[in-house]
This record gives structure tokens, C-alpha cells and sequence, in this order.
């Protein structure tokens, strides 16, 4: 969970485990809450990924649990979509200049905001 613990968004590092591997960079993890089932433990987080500086649109974040069964002989990797309200849904064409460099897919009130809803306000809950 402590990989979680970030104020702004990072990629590479602080990652989360997720399978299948992606071509891409975990932009965030946020929301961490371990689970226990009967036959095994795992991790539910929200993250996205990616491979640019583009801002992360709502359709880009998704659920996962990635987890172990208790023998170790399984593991589980789910992925749903999950619309958050704190991200755009559309792309809103930008202009890259001095003045106004490309920057990070999230910044950090994004990540504060997504990290402080209730887990009933996503479609679908998280709960």
C-alpha cells in the first residue's frame, strides 16, 4: 500500500503489480485496498496507463485486482472500467509552446480528488 502513498503521479517505480504486462507506464495507483477471499488474498487499486504526455481521459481508468489463491498455484487478474467524474471524456485539443510545454497525463489535485471519493460515487462502486 505504501506504494500508493504519493501526492503526485508517478510512473515506473512506485507500480503496483499488474498482469498481463502493458507496454505502457502505471500513471497512478490510488484507492489501494487489500482483499481477502476465501482461497486467497490480492490487491484492488484504480491506475491507468500509458506511453504519453496526453491527459488521462475518464475511459482510460479502470479497477483491477490482482491477486494469489492461498496455495499459490493461482493467480487472479481482473480489470473492469470505471467511470470516476474527475476526468475529462474527451480529448480537448492543445497547443504544445514554450509557454505551455507538455506536462504530466495527471496532476496532482487530480490524483488528491480521485484518492478522496467515496468508494459508492464510481460507476461501478468499488465496494
Amino acid at each position: 500500500m505504501e506504494r500508493c502513498a504519493q501526492i503526485a503521479p508517478v510512473s515506473g517505480k512506485l507500480a503496483l503489480p499488474f498482469l498481463p504486462w502493458l507496454n505502457s507506464a502505471q500513471v497512478f495507483c490510488a484507492q489501494p485496498q487489500y482483499v481477502e477471499f476465501n482461497g486467497g488474498k490480492g490487491i484492488r487499486y484504480l491506475t491507468a496507463f500509458s506511453q504519453g504526455v496526453d491527459p488521462l481521459l475518464d475511459s482510460n481508468i479502470f479497477y483491477t485486482f490482482q491477486g494469489l489463491s492461498d496455495d499459490g498455484e493461482i493467480y487472479f487478474s481482473a480489470v473492469f472500467p470505471v467511470r470516476t467524474g474527475i476526468f475529462p471524456l474527451e480529448i480537448t485539443p492543445v497547443v504544445y509552446s514554450e509557454d505551455n510545454p507538455p506536462s504530466q497525463v495527471m496532476n496532482a489535485e487530480q490524483l488528491a480528488a480521485l484518492n478522496a471519493q467515496p468508494e459508492n460515487i464510481f460507476q461501478p462502486a468499488l465496494g
